[in-house]
């Protein structure tokens, strides 16, 4: 999961070097939109099971 950020960072790096529109683009392509939606689905749920625990404690 952390790999994959870190991948997804360094490909962002990379692109910046390129046109704005070429990277407006790869970031709306829908694979993109989906792997981010679910990063942060993972993350919603990480934090809503964390605050639970906190919650419990």
């Amino acid at each position: 999961m952390y790999f994959n950020i870190k991948l997804c960072r360094c490909q962002l790096q990379l692109h910046q070097n390129i046109d704005k529109k070429v990277v407006y683009q790869i970031l709306k392509s829908p694979a993109i939109e989906m792997i981010a939606g679910l990063n942060f689905n993972i993350q919603m749920i990480y934090l809503s099971k964390k605050g639970r625990e906190k919650g419990r404690v």
